[in-house]
């Protein structure tokens, strides 16, 4: 399977403003409860998308920001929350 990514380019986020959880990590939690899982709520499973690299948080000025955009696709950009 392809990686795929999913860049924050919320303003506030260029501002220092690094969000804590998204719609996606919504959805993947209320599912998780869903099933069960009692202590995975929106901002655990956000971190967690973080750490595998599936949702790119890097500022555009870290040295990390460009090279994981000319590395790995961005599939989209996040949503407000």
């Amino acid at each position: 399977m392809e990686r795929e990514r999913i860049l924050n380019t919320e303003g506030g986020h260029q501002k220092g403003k690094v969000p804590a959880r998204n719609l996606l990590s919504d959805e993947i939690s209320r599912d998780l409860k869903r099933r069960g899982f009692k202590y995975m709520g929106s901002i655990t499973i956000y971190s967690h998308l973080q750490a595998c690299g599936i949702i790119n948080d890097h500022r555009e000025n870290c040295f990390r920001y460009h090279d994981i955009l000319e590395n790995y696709p961005v599939v989209r950009k996040r949503e407000k929350v």
